[in-house]
């Protein structure tokens, strides 16, 4: 797979994605909240993926 190409930018959102479940799946079963960072940290990472999903779609 050529990289720039529109598979590489789906397999990498997916990766990325993917890191995202394993993160917050890691403490399953802990009460089901959030600190400060893990938060900002995932309100970020969906600002990113909204933005590359955009621009996939512009491209």
């Amino acid at each position: 797979m050529l990289k720039g190409t529109i598979e590489h930018k789906i397999v990498a959102l997916h990766a990325r994605k993917r890191q995202l479940a394993d993160n917050l799946l890691e403490g399953a079963g802990a009460p089901g909240r959030l600190d400060a960072e893990a938060l900002m940290k995932l309100l970020r990472l969906v600002m990113f993926l909204s933005d590359e999903g955009l621009k996939l779609l512009i491209t």
